[in-house]
């Protein structure tokens, strides 16, 4: 989170481990912050796979 604490990656993994640390509220607000990160040029396929895999994270909170 410290190198890049505004990233799609960063700020999923992080959630997660909320997740698995049952800190959910927490995680919502990490999850978020992830589908606002930029778009990473050459990286779109890569980029909507891991918007997927949040919005399922977030369907269980």
């Amino acid at each position: 989170m410290q190198l890049n604490p505004n990233g799609i990656d960063s700020n999923f993994f992080y959630g997660d481990f909320l997740i698995q640390q049952k800190k959910k509220q927490e995680a919502k607000k990490v999850l978020q912050q992830a589908l606002k990160a930029a778009p990473r040029p050459g990286r779109e396929v890569a980029d909507k796979g891991r918007k997927d895999e949040i919005y399922r994270l977030l369907v269980t909170l």
